[in-house]
């Protein structure tokens, strides 16, 4: 079973440098690394990406919808903390 998940669910170590970077700016908001991993391969990079993304959006992409919402609300919410830590710094 690990060899066969191994396979279809990369590690960070096999990840090229700029899809592994990707993925933990991902990460840093709260998403889990493999589905992370799964939106850089779809050219969702940053949170910043994600603007003008919605829901749909990411079902269309494969994603259940209950895991598109959370996905929204974490990178929705890791923006505003970013952007309140600018205002304050």
């Amino acid at each position: 079973l690990f060899r066969i998940r191994n396979l279809i669910l990369p590690s960070r170590q096999k990840l090229p440098p700029q899809k592994l970077k990707a993925a933990e700016a991902l990460t840093s908001v709260g998403i889990e690394f493999e589905v992370a991993d799964r939106l850089v391969a779809f050219g969702l990079v940053s949170p910043d990406a994600f603007e003008g993304v919605t829901s749909d959006d990411l079902v269309g992409l494969g994603f259940e919808s209950e895991t598109a919402d959370i996905i929204l609300t974490k990178v929705s919410e890791g923006q505003t903390q970013a952007a309140q830590e600018t205002t304050e710094s």
